[in-house]
């Protein structure tokens, strides 16, 4: 009974919703997304304003950044030219060492500039003068000025801000996008009494600047142009800059909340926009900066550039010193003395005193007697130049050039390393180096016939020299054969020498000498048998040699690291008086057998003997 009941129950159910229900669901449902929609829409809406508003202040605060640095840092490690080298109401150029390696490069001439597009229709261009390793030759010369021409289309609000470079030629620029949406920019600038530049801005003659537009530079303000550009006279004077920049947003605003202001008159924005106001859905803000270059010149009245060509100078090759001098505008004083001068003894200067060219440089050459092994010497440059009041001022710099031997101390391992060429004597047939890496006399023209190789600098005068010396046939048993160092070489017949010479008389003498060779007759200064007993052929030796003034010194020893007295000999073993050659190359030299020459070295500064 109870289970009829409940089916019964089931079936009035089965009658569902009736169709009021239905509607007034429907409504409900209706309001409630209608509700959620609005609610979404509003969130969205606040979403892109905070988007747009971020996305605009970071272009504001961007732009006024990079700006602000390139003005901070211009003139640091500038030697030619201003470190503004261009400066508009809209536009300015500057010059500074960014990665502190005394050399100005295209990349470190910065331009910034706002536009709109740059190949639309040219309504906006300036150009300048810019010093920067063209060559790329680690310095500037003064015919390394490219003119840089920067053209651009400003066809109204809002414009993008640009980093423009000059190209590694100087034939062209290189721009890169900085900010979008750069709704206006004005640049002041300021000399050192606070005065608005350009001086001629002051169109009501109340003490005060104006911003007036003089498109075509000739001093005089132009109605309806809307760019001014600093005169290069007064590039220097700037000793202050105040940015202003309006952004604007990408989009209107999302609230439709207008935006109502004003351009300055006669900016940019107001010229190419043809109002001074706006009103409008965009979302702006504006952001201002002043600030002060740190680079300021020390000598007001200009500055010499000097520059030493190469820095260190390796023998035999004279250096160059080239100084340029500038005013204060960093531009060429041609037609004017400039003095050289250089300390330390065994210096020369080519015409030490001379008036500078049409582009304001004096070139000096430099040569060292080498009668040190190492010497920096300090080379200035002197010259008086007109100041603004009409007085002459003292203008002076200077730079380091160093001398050495020919690269410092010469090793020579016979491994392909060494890149200073060795010269045959025309005595034989010459050395070459063997697949065991060793320099040995590749062929022999008889006895008696000598075989030689030279290296080094003419002008050197006091060395050590070293080589290990070995003979592998153990042939080294003929009369009058030897092997030695050439020291003072003059040429194939004239230097000095210490050796290693076999006499075979009665049971045979090895003995250590020294002595010269004058047109090709031999003549020792002194000479000792050799301590070393049993002298093997085949093993490897040691001969040293030191020329020094006068004297020549020499030892000889079996170098066998690890065996007990083969270590070098604590004194010289023999010891002569040369009043021939005071200077010369050095080489090795052989006759009338193969011998293998390894690991020779000098050292161009030796002990006081």
């Amino acid at each position: 009974m109870s289970n009829i009941v409940f089916t019964t129950r089931m079936k009035k159910n089965e009658a569902g919703f009736t169709l009021l229900e239905l509607m007034i669901a429907s409504l409900m449902s209706l309001v409630i997304l209608g509700l959620l929609a609005h609610v979404f829409r509003s969130q969205q809406k606040e979403f892109d304003t905070h988007t747009e508003l971020n996305t605009m202040q970071a272009n504001g605060r961007g732009a006024t950044e990079f700006i602000a640095r390139s003005v901070q840092n211009a003139g640091f490690n500038v030697k030619r030219g201003t470190r503004f080298l261009s400066a508009s109401d809209h536009s300015i150029t500057a010059v500074y060492d960014s990665d502190n390696d005394t050399i100005i490069q295209n990349n470190e001439v910065i331009t910034y500039t706002i536009a709109n597009t740059w190949d639309g229709t040219i309504n906006d261009n300036f150009s300048f003068v810019s010093y920067f390793d063209v060559d790329g030759d680690g310095a500037i010369e003064s015919t390394e000025n490219p003119l840089i021409n920067v053209e651009m289309t400003a066809s109204g609000p809002p414009f993008n801000l640009y980093k423009v470079t000059p190209d590694a030629t100087g034939t062209g620029i290189e721009r890169n996008l900085i900010a979008k949406n750069i709704d206006n920019m004005i640049i002041k600038y300021y000399d050192r009494d606070a005065n608005l530049l350009p001086v001629m801005n002051d169109t009501d003659d109340d003490g005060i600047g104006d911003i007036a537009f003089d498109a075509d530079n000739d001093g005089n303000p132009d109605s309806g142009n809307w760019t001014f550009q600093i005169p290069i006279a007064e590039l220097n004077d700037i000793r202050k800059v105040e940015i202003e920049i309006l952004a604007r947003s990408r989009n209107p605003s999302p609230r439709e909340v207008t935006s109502s202001g004003n351009y300055a008159p006669g900016s940019l924005a107001a010229v190419t926009s043809g109002s001074t106001a706006y009103s409008d859905l965009f979302s702006r803000d504006d952001f201002t900066a002043q600030m002060a270059p740190r680079n300021l010149v020390m000598a007001p009245w200009g500055n010499i550039d000097i520059v030493a060509t190469p820095a260190t100078v390796n023998c035999p090759t004279p250096g160059t010193v080239t100084a340029t001098l500038l005013d204060k505008n960093g531009q060429a004083v041609p037609a004017t003395e400039l003095a050289f001068t250089a300390t330390g003894t065994g210096i020369t200067l080519g015409s030490p005193t001379a008036n500078t060219d049409s582009n304001g440089d004096r070139t000096t050459t430099v040569v060292f007697d080498y009668s040190t092994p190492f010497l920096t010497s300090t080379v200035s440059a002197s010259a008086q130049v007109i100041d603004i009041t009409g007085e002459s001022r003292p203008v002076y710099n200077a730079t380091p050039v160093g001398f050495t031997f020919g690269g410092g101390n010469f090793n020579e391992p016979f491994d392909g390393s060494q890149t200073i060429a060795w010269d045959d004597l025309v005595l034989g047939t010459g050395f070459e180096i063997p697949p065991g890496q060793e320099y040995f006399t590749s062929s022999l023209p008889g006895p008696g016939v000598l075989v030689g190789s030279v290296n080094g600098c003419a002008p050197w005068q006091d060395y050590i020299v070293q080589t290990n010396v070995s003979n592998p046939t153990g042939t080294f048993t003929d009369d009058q054969e030897s092997y030695g160092i050439i020291l003072r070489h003059q040429d194939q017949d004239n230097y000095n020498w210490a050796r290693v010479k076999y006499f075979a008389f009665g049971s045979g003498t090895y003995v250590v000498e020294v002595g010269r060779t004058i047109a090709g007759t031999d003549t020792p200064y002194a000479s000792v048998p050799i301590s070393i007993s049993p002298y093997d052929n085949t093993e490897p030796y040691t001969l040293k040699a030191q020329v020094q003034g006068t004297e020549i010194k020499a030892k000889f020893w079996w170098n066998d690291p690890g065996t007990p007295g083969t270590d070098e000999p604590t004194t010289w073993q023999v010891t002569g008086t040369n009043n021939d050659f005071t200077s010369g190359k050095f080489g090795v030299i052989t006759t009338n057998d193969t011998f293998q020459f390894d690991d020779l070295s000098l050292e161009n500064a030796p002990p006081t003997l």
